[in-house]
């Protein structure tokens, strides 16, 4: 993995990427707003108002309707067209706290809001509408969030709890407390915090945790199983995210280590092991691909870096 150049266009800390279904567009959202770019680094549009005083803390576009897209500020979701950047579609205002993240499903029919009260609030696209909320579930900080491919919803908090829900029912099917790996050993005294979640086209799910490891949870026989990835990481991983392909055969983690680390898969869903480590130095705030080959890394800087992936 090699640094291939760098994209400028923030003048603050860029927070959060995504990069569209089709890989044509990326947005990139920060403390000073939304910024737009082609896929060759050209900035293509700036996003400075509605947000105030608030930072932009995610960003995500739908999958089946070019050049839209959602982000979020404060306690507020936005949608956005990209050919009219001058005021957002809709502003949805249902969240009772700080927006962490928000997902779209794969239909492009509804926004997923995780915010600090530990509570996701499921938003309605085409009629602008609030259709859940999902509570009662994350003890504090609800940091994250990720549609399966089967419409379930994933989220992770800093409660160390993943669940995943039936989210049209409220209701969630699954809990699970994630303990930490190694207690006696150098991150024993870090919890294992879910800061970030990644779903892979066959429903492999894969979570950043405050203990230095990656955790790889999979259905069989109608329940979830999982491992680990241990030891590619020094301190917290702070994002995941799976190479952009046909099948989910690689997955990069960053860290504040200022680490990035490849893995890839073995026989099985949930065997993995590390292949590559490169040093990126600075901390990790996010992490996109561009392409199978292309990675976008969003740091305390005001530059989104672009690393090349070797096959």
């Amino acid at each position: 993995m090699e640094r291939a150049g760098s994209w400028l266009s923030h003048t603050g800390e860029v927070l959060c990427v995504d990069t569209a279904p089709d890989g044509s567009r990326v947005a990139s959202g920060g403390e000073d707003g939304v910024r737009l770019w082609a896929s060759d680094g050209t900035a293509a549009g700036h996003v400075d108002a509605p947000f105030g005083e608030d930072d932009v803390t995610s960003v995500a576009f739908l999958r089946r309707t070019a050049g839209t897209f959602v982000a979020s500020a404060g306690s507020k979701v936005y949608l956005f067209d990209s050919r009219n950047l001058k005021a957002p579609v809709h502003t949805w205002a249902a969240n009772s706290d700080e927006v962490n993240q928000v997902v779209v499903s794969s239909d492009d029919a509804h926004v997923a809001a995780a915010d600090d009260h530990g509570e996701i609030r499921v938003l309605d696209i085409s009629k602008r509408a609030l259709a859940k909320t999902l509570r009662k579930q994350h003890k504090n900080i609800c940091s994250c969030v990720a549609f399966a491919p089967t419409g379930e919803l994933y989220s992770g908090g800093l409660d160390n709890a993943i669940c995943r829900w039936q989210w049209n029912q409220a209701t969630p099917r699954c809990i699970q407390r994630v303990e930490t790996h190694d207690p006696e050993g150098a991150q024993g005294f870090n919890p294992p915090m879910v800061h970030a979640l990644a779903v892979s086209a066959d429903g492999i799910v894969a979570a950043a945790l405050g203990d230095a490891t990656v955790s790889i949870l999979t259905e069989q026989a109608g329940r979830l199983v999982s491992s680990r990835i241990r030891d590619a990481h020094s301190y917290s991983v702070a994002h995941v995210v799976f190479a952009r392909s046909d099948h989910a055969a690689t997955l990069i983690s960053g860290g504040n280590d200022k680490r990035l680390c490849i893995h890839v898969r073995g026989e099985s869903a949930i065997t993995w092991t590390t292949r590559h480590t490169a040093a990126h130095g600075a901390k990790i705030n996010w992490l996109s691909s561009l392409a199978a080959d292309t990675l976008l890394v969003a740091d305390p800087s005001s530059a989104i870096s672009v690393y090349k992936i070797a096959s």
